[in-house]
């Protein structure tokens, strides 16, 4: 769809929509966790890393 004969809006299946979506929400977490280990921030020892995934669940 065009709006002043340019394209402005697309028309896309909700699946693709929510895959897109679910795809930018992972790459944030991988560039947030990317400055994290930069920063030193970012490592967790087996037994927080064991608490995290219980916790996720």
């Amino acid at each position: 769809m065009t709006k002043n004969g340019r394209g402005k809006y697309v028309v896309l299946d909700i699946e693709d929509y929510e895959r897109d979506r679910a795809e930018k929400k992972l790459l944030m977490k991988l560039k947030e966790a990317e400055e994290a280990v930069r920063e030193g921030d970012g490592w967790l020892s087996l037994d927080e890393l064991k608490a995290a995934m219980e916790n996720s669940l």
